[in-house]
C-alpha cells in the first residue's frame, strides 16, 4: 500500500496491490466464467456476480467504493487484474486486457483523489 499528497499539484494518490489470486481467477475459482479479464472487473465493480455464498457476510465491496471515489470525491480509478484494465472517472471508462505478456499476478487498484478531499456524505455512495 502507499499513499502520497501532492500539494502543489491539488490531489493525492492511493495504491494498493495485493499479490493473490485476481479478479477473474477468483470468479474462476467459483464456476463463474466470464470471457474476459476485463469483464471480470466491471462484474465485479457492478456487483452483479458475487463469489461470496449465502451464508458468508459481504462488506460494501467495489461497487460502493468506486462509486463513493469516482461520483463522491471525483476521483480518477486504475484497477488492474491479471490481463484486465479499467481506467474511470466521471467522465470517462476505458476497459481492455493487455495480453498474456503483461499479466500482473494479483490485483493493482490506484486512485488519485483531488485535494484537499472533499467532504462527501458515503452513505450517499453506499450500496446497502
Amino acid at each position: 500500500m502507499m499513499a502520497q499528497i501532492y500539494k502543489q499539484k491539488r490531489f493525492v494518490e492511493i495504491t494498493i496491490l495485493d499479490d493473490g489470486i485476481s479478479i477473474p481467477s477468483c470468479f474462476e475459482k467459483h464456476g463463474n466464467m466470464i470471457s474476459s479479464d476485463s469483464d471480470a472487473i466491471i462484474s465485479a465493480i457492478n456487483g452483479k456476480i458475487s463469489t461470496k455464498t449465502e451464508d458468508e457476510p459481504r462488506g460494501f465491496g467495489l461497487l460502493s467504493s468506486v462509486k463513493l471515489y469516482i461520483n463522491g470525491i471525483g476521483a480518477r480509478l486504475l484497477l488492474v487484474s491479471r490481463n484486465g484494465v479499467l481506467y474511470k472517472n466521471r467522465d470517462d471508462e476505458n476497459v481492455y486486457n493487455t495480453g498474456e505478456a503483461n499479466q500482473l499476478i494479483g490485483t493493482l487498484i490506484s486512485i488519485r483523489a483531488p485535494y484537499p478531499v472533499p467532504q462527501v456524505n458515503i452513505y450517499d455512495h453506499i450500496d446497502g
